[in-house]
């Protein structure tokens, strides 16, 4: 795989550097995401379903907005997704307890 883009997104001081990745492999894409804080490990590459380079950059720096929103929820603050995201922002807090509890939210 040949790294063909790095995506970054504002982040706040106290937040953990979040950065993803895009790798091409002949026709198929793949996203890492990587963090300066060292209880962060680095993912495995992810295959994305898109079939070019503008596509790929659009649902990594999606991905990493989703990402940094569930950090952010973990941490007590708003998910603070932009404006074309915003809908998702509920469903991070249980986006969040599915990650830690492997439960949904009001399964018996």
């Amino acid at each position: 795989m040949k790294e063909v883009g790095t995506v970054t997104v504002r982040q706040d001081a106290d937040e953990p550097r979040l950065k993803v990745r895009i790798y091409r492999n002949d026709v198929n894409f793949y996203i890492r995401i990587e963090s300066n804080h060292a209880a962060i490990p680095m993912s495995m590459p992810m295959r994305i379903n898109v079939t070019n380079f503008e596509d790929a950059k659009d649902n990594a720096e999606k991905f990493l907005h989703i990402i940094r929103g569930v950090f952010r929820t973990a941490l007590g603050k708003k998910p603070d997704l932009p404006g074309h995201m915003k809908k998702l922002e509920g469903e991070v807090p249980a986006f969040l307890h599915f990650l830690l509890t492997n439960e949904f939210v009001g399964q018996n």
